[in-house]
Order: structure tokens, then sequence, then C-alpha cells
């Protein structure tokens, strides 16, 4: 089996409240991982609404649709991943949502995981390697529970066939690459490519760019070296009026309050 290394996109440390929310939806180009404390909120994924209770590990598969609310309060760790191995990234992808583990089956993984804010702020090469090696017990515990395995993807040798076209929009999506070039990437037209996408993914190569773009100008305006100006013409976006107002109707902030550190990372 063609198992590599994950890459790891983002994590943190948060407290979700009653403002944990987003204005519709949004769409997850990644997966997850949940390790909640105390408390309890509700989520949405892949069109099925469970609720995450403290004590639990969670995965959510990517490539969806999520939308979340919490009514009181909940603590979590959390991390954003994808699978190098496209044979590993489809058998997440096809976990069914809200597959949870009891944190004590995680204990050995506790002393890792509550150092996420760390581990995505330092990039240590030995904390990282401890992460990749979670992720691969992980992928383990996965390939031992095939009743997890639920067929939202239909044709997996499509999945294999776009997954150079994912791979291309995430190294490219700063620039705003058009459908053509997209579709080039994997050698078909860009209508049957637009098709085949949205069919396998639930989302249309537009909207997955969007999505790419938006969390990365959250990322850009958090570390608080670029004005919004600055992040709208970094990521291709035109004019700030419309990114401004693009970025609130994603997450229902304004991006000068992610800047000046007014509104905490979602996870």
């Amino acid at each position: 089996m063609d198992i590599r290394l994950s890459n790891i996109i983002t994590g943190g440390y948060y407290v979700c409240t009653p403002r944990w929310k987003v204005a519709d939806r949004e769409f997850a180009d990644c997966h997850r991982l949940y390790f909640t404390r105390e408390g309890s909120a509700e989520i949405t994924c892949h069109g099925k609404t469970w609720k995450l209770d403290g004590g639990y590990v969670y995965l959510l598969p990517g490539y969806g649709w999520i939308k979340y609310r919490c009514s009181k309060q909940l603590t979590l760790d959390w991390l954003h991943f994808r699978a190098d191995s496209v044979e590993m990234d489809l058998r997440v992808t096809q976990t069914k949502p809200g597959l949870r583990w009891p944190a004590k089956e995680w204990a050995f993984w506790k002393s890792l995981y509550t150092r996420i804010p760390e581990i995505v702020k330092t990039r240590s090469p030995e904390l990282i390697s401890r992460t990749q090696a979670m992720l691969l017990w992980l992928y383990s515990e996965l390939l031992q529970r095939p009743e997890s395995i639920v067929q939202s993807i239909d044709t997996p040798q499509m999945y294999a066939a776009l997954k150079p076209a994912l791979d291309f929009m995430n190294a490219r999506f700063s620039s705003n690459p058009s459908l053509d070039d997209v579709a080039a990437s994997v050698h078909l037209s860009p209508i049957y490519f637009h098709r085949c996408f949205a069919q396998t993914f639930h989302v249309t190569p537009h909207a997955y760019l969007q999505s790419k773009r938006m969390h990365a100008a959250w990322e850009i305006l958090r570390g608080g070296d670029a004005t919004v100006s600055q992040t709208a013409e970094r990521l291709n976006f035109g004019s700030p009026f419309y990114f401004s107002r693009a970025f609130k109707r994603f997450f229902g902030v304004a991006p000068v309050d992610v800047r000046l550190g007014r509104a905490a990372q979602r996870p």
C-alpha cells in the first residue's frame, strides 16, 4: 500500500461559544480531527448532523459542506490535514461523518495533540514527525474498521484521476487559476472536468478555489504582517472592496477584525 506522509495544514486550541457559527455553510477542503475537552456543540457534515461531546476524538472527512453551532460552550484541540497518498485520502474521505473514539483510546497521543498550537507555529521537525506518526496510526485504525466506510464517492477511479487537479489547485490557488488551466492539469476538457469534479467532490472547482483562498487570507491576516489591501492583492482578488465583502460573506466577520486579533480562528 502506498502510504506517504500527510500534509499538516493548520490547527490550534479553541473555545466554542454561541459565536461559533457560519452565516450559511462552508466547504471543508481538508480533513479535520477534533479532540474535545469539555462541553458540547453540534455540527453538520456531508448532510449528517450530530452532537460533539467532550471527552472524544472526532474525525470529520473533508470535501464536503459543513455547518456548526454551539448553544453554550465546547473546548477542543483541532487539526486540519490531508493524506498525500491517493488511496489513504480516499479512505478518509469515504469515512462516515461523526466517527469518534473515546479520548482514553488516544491517551498515548494526548501529550502531542494538546501541543498543536506549538506544532503549527514552530513546525519543529520532531513534533511534525510525531504528528505524522499519529496520523499513520489513525489510518491504521480506519483500515481496521471497514464498517466506517460510506460510498460518498461513487467512482474511486474518478477520484484518483482528479486528485492531480486537487494538488494543482492546492499548490496554485493564490494565483486563482482558470478552469481551463485546472482541467488541463488532468488532460480533460473544461466542461467535462467541471461536471466530473462537481459530481465527485460535491463542490464546483470555483467554490473549491474560493474556499482555499479565503482560508489562506485568514492565515495572512492573522499574521498581522499584511494589510487588507495587500492580502487582497496577494491572493488576486482584484479589489480590496470585493475581497472584504466576499471575506465577510464567507466567514461572517470582517477581514480587519481578523487582522486586529478580534476574531479567533475557527476549527
